[in-house]
């Protein structure tokens, strides 16, 4: 808020009478202090009020601002996004630009987008320096392998990358297939380990743990990460359906991994595509599972990891994830290098023989394992991560109904935010205004004292 100081300073006692000017000329002064006219003081109440009105009008301005999408553009025109969720206009192949605070700090980028029909083309990710492409080892495509699942998630890692800026290129392959789609792009800036070569390596090998035996509980799967239900140890019934995103949370620490089994029983009647399951980290990068191996008590795992639908036949499947590590980032394709939320879709194409299936009911087993004692590897712990269940906004498309986006919101605010704004400007104005009156009022009755 502005304070505007409003008033006359007290004149002192040693000055020279009321009225008199010290020469021909002069400005008419009252005990040395010059005497302000009716315009000087109009100024006063003016300049008050505009004042006023600036910052009144740059805070509007600003929250109109707020949650605007961002559209790729050529290298030399490319938008710069900081820290955070950022909407992505994709009308076309493009570029943005990210900006580091320090050089030694990594910029992760993660983006996801739910295209509305299944059958999309595919596009990729890279970051370039300002000599290169220094693109991460990791599963850079949006959707990679995916052709008939409708949400599609990606991303790459700055740490090979020179300098303070990054550029971040879209190469679209079927761009027609994402018009009027959003993507929406998490920036976090990561500060260094503090002695990586002592941290435990890459985790690239898990072992399989016995799940117990529990009755199953029903669980709803989600369409997007806010919808996707936090699971923890247990046995869940589910339904997917192809095409259709079906996503779950688990929270993961360091030195934590997780484990998701898939089966169907016996004398069953679904009859659908195969369901694979997909790992995302928590800033919504596609990350890869890892190699199951028995455990140290002869525990099997499942022989593969995805689970066959056949009417009748019994089949199990399953998949673990990474060990949380910092030093995960060292081995290609493994993004589970941050501790946090990840998410599960267990996917299932539209396509094939039985692309037209209603779906499956199946049930899953999630156990998280604890390998070994968290330790934070940072010498200054990192920003938060950004949110990805924030509703930045969805479009509405011919085969989804219409929901209010946060870019509609958005305009429907900045019709109404003036309102409040100008009523903020009247009372300031008015107030400035009747001050002055009897400021002017108490001169010239030669009331001021």
């Amino acid at each position: 808020m502005l304070n505007l100081p409003f008033g006359v300073a007290r004149p002192g006692s040693t000055t020279e009478p009321r009225g008199r000017a010290s020469e021909v000329g002069a400005p008419a002064t009252w005990q040395g202090v010059p005497v302000l006219r009716p315009y000087a003081v109009t100024a006063v109440v003016c300049a008050g009020a505009l004042a006023l009105a600036v910052p009144v009008a740059a805070v509007g301005a600003a929250a109109a601002a707020t949650g605007e999408p961002v559209t790729v553009a050529d290298r030399e025109a490319a938008p710069a996004v900081g820290p955070g969720l950022h909407l992505v206009e994709l009308p076309s192949d493009g570029w943005l630009r990210v900006d580091r605070t320090q050089p030694t700090h990594t910029l992760w980028m993660g983006e996801w987008l739910t295209t509305p029909h299944e059958n999309n083309g595919e596009y990729s990710l890279a970051v370039h320096d300002a000599e290169r492409d220094c693109s991460w080892s990791g599963p850079d495509a949006v959707g990679e392998e995916l052709v008939q699942v409708r949400l599609r998630t990606g991303g790459t890692v700055s740490d090979g990358c020179e300098g303070d800026t990054v550029w971040l290129r879209h190469d679209l392959i079927s761009a027609a297939d994402y018009a009027g789609t959003p993507a929406t792009l998490a920036v976090w800036e990561e500060p260094p380990a503090t002695a990586p070569e002592e941290l435990p390596g890459p985790s690239r090998e898990v072992a399989w743990s016995p799940l117990a035996e529990a009755e199953a509980r029903s669980a709803n799967l989600g369409a997007d990460f806010a919808g996707a239900p936090v699971l923890v140890d247990g046995r869940y019934r589910v339904v997917v359906e192809p095409g259709a995103p079906a996503l779950l949370a688990v929270d993961l620490a360091w030195g934590q991994h997780l484990q998701v089994e898939m089966s169907l029983a016996e004398g069953h009647t679904h009859e659908s595509p195969p369901v694979r399951p997909r790992l995302i980290n928590p800033l919504g990068m596609t990350a890869t599972w890892a190699t199951a191996r028995a455990s140290s008590s002869g525990t099997q795992p499942p022989q593969g990891s995805e689970l066959l639908v056949a009417p009748g036949l019994a089949a199990r499947a399953g998949v673990v994830s990474p060990t949380v590590r910092w030093r995960n980032r060292e081995a290609p394709a493994n993004a589970a290098a941050i501790p946090g939320r990840y998410y599960v879709t267990l996917d299932m194409e539209a396509d094939g023989q039985h692309a037209d299936s209603a779906g499956a009911e199946f049930e899953i087993g999630i156990k998280v394992v604890t390998d070994e004692d968290a330790a934070s590897p940072y010498a200054e712990e990192p920003p938060p991560l950004p949110d990805p269940t924030t509703d930045l906004g969805s479009v509405e498309s011919p085969e989804t109904p219409p929901v209010e986006d946060a870019a509609s919101r958005s305009a429907g605010d900045a019709d109404e935010e003036p309102w409040p704004t100008a009523i903020g400007l009247l009372a300031g104005s008015l107030v400035l205004v009747v001050a002055g009156s009897l400021l002017l009022g108490r001169w010239r009755r030669g009331g001021v004292r």
